[in-house]
């Protein structure tokens, strides 16, 4: 089965074991869903790095390899058009697509529709969102029914999110990180500057992992790595961008699992 972002909602809800929201993409990514094998989770950890495609996961995996140590399944996604991040985003946490979340080209407001927070909410379990000041990610979900932690850069969302885990109030954490699509807009999405966020932001997910199974022993969780869509090098500025219906720019891999 080909599955997109808005596959996303119902596998965590179907791990959950709570009610998708109304008006969600009703099916779940199988695959996920086997990984469990018939257990809910108590816990998320839903760590979402921007524009990290297929194609620079599968080049780079000095930086990637560790992470399959971590995750036991890579699966395949499409993003959606346009791919960009404020569309991605909202049709990743609402499990529907554009022309229904609204968004469908760069701009950022918060959306109206139910998402995985409302689910989890219904549910009496608690989300937060930790990201970026004036992010896509940030101001999409702003009216939604979850704390929204912000900061400054990556390392910053690194280090509040140790301090979320270590506190541990919370039923799903989503970590969002944005310095590799920063860095690669600047740039290209190979330069040393790049590549440096990218790596980084593989040693981030391994190691807020590693903290989420310590503090969460005897809890199970479900463990991501999720990102919205992937890049290019414009042709013509010659720099990083996005957005098209490339497949450099659509395909992506969703990590997954379980603690």
């Amino acid at each position: 089965m080909n599955y997109t972002l808005a596959n996303v909602p119902a596998t965590i809800c179907k791990a959950m074991n709570i009610p998708l929201m109304e008006g969600a993409e009703t099916q779940p990514i199988n695959e996920v869903i086997d990984l469990l094998k018939g257990e809910t989770v108590e816990r998320c950890l839903f760590f979402s790095p921007d524009a990290v495609g297929a194609w620079i996961f599968d080049k780079y995996p000095q930086y990637t390899d560790k992470l399959m140590d971590v995750y036991a399944l890579k699966q395949p996604l499409s993003s959606v058009m346009p791919s960009v991040t404020p569309v991605c985003y909202a049709t990743m946490i609402a499990g529907v697509m554009p022309e229904v979340h609204g968004i469908q080209k760069y701009e950022k407001y918060p959306i109206t529709v139910e998402t995985i927070f409302h689910a989890l909410k219904a549910a009496g379990k608690k989300g937060c969102i930790i990201a970026k000041t004036d992010s896509s990610c940030e101001i999409i979900f702003r009216n939604a029914p979850c704390d929204v932690i912000e900061t400054e850069s990556d390392k910053d969302a690194h280090q509040k999110a140790l301090e979320i885990i270590e506190k541990d109030e919370y039923d799903f954490i989503l970590v969002y990180e944005c310095e590799y699509d920063d860095n690669m807009h600047a740039t290209q999405p190979e330069t040393d500057f790049a590549l440096g966020a990218l790596k980084y932001n593989a040693e981030s997910a391994v190691e807020l992992i590693a903290a989420a199974k310590k503090k969460w022993e005897g809890k199970k969780a479900l463990i991501t790595f999720s990102p919205d869509h992937g890049i290019h090098t414009d042709p013509v500025t010659k720099l990083g961008t996005h957005g098209t219906s490339l497949d450099e720019d659509l395909k992506i891999y969703h990590l997954f699992g379980v603690l």
